[in-house]
């Protein structure tokens, strides 16, 4: 999500930190020229075994470094954009259906289509926030 609002104002992502399963995942969407950071591992929703902070941030710094010494390319999404949020809770949908442009599709299900990135992402920000409203 947020590689694709970088890219959509033309600036790359050159490193990622996390678990490894987002390390697979930025190498997927940007290609090989990404540096990632494995940092934790993933064990569940909710749950990683992280490293020291001492380590991570030494890994970060290294990763950080080597990122620099290469060229990266931003990632841009054909338009038009198509986003599809599927809630938990019907609720969750009607107040997230208040978001202009917003199509409901189902009983939890909304999409958000623009040609715009940057249009998309301020969509999905606005659906996300008023779904969170009781």
């Amino acid at each position: 999500i947020n590689a694709a609002l970088a890219g959509a104002y033309g600036v790359p992502v050159a490193m990622v930190s996390g678990d490894q399963a987002l390390a697979a995942e930025a190498r997927e969407l940007l290609g090989p020229t990404i540096e990632t950071v494995i940092v934790k591992q993933a064990l569940g929703r909710f749950a990683a075994r992280s490293v020291s902070p001492g380590v991570s941030c030494q890994r970060i710094r290294e990763g950080a470094t080597s990122a620099l010494g290469r060229t990266h390319v931003p990632l841009v999404l054909p338009s038009p954009v198509r986003l599809e949020v599927e809630f938990q809770l019907t609720q969750m949908a009607d107040m997230a259906e208040l978001v202009p442009g917003s199509k409901r599709i189902g009983g939890r299900t909304l999409e958000y289509v623009h040609d715009d990135y940057r249009e998309v992402f301020r969509a999905w920000r606005a659906l996300y926030n008023l779904a969170s409203i009781e």
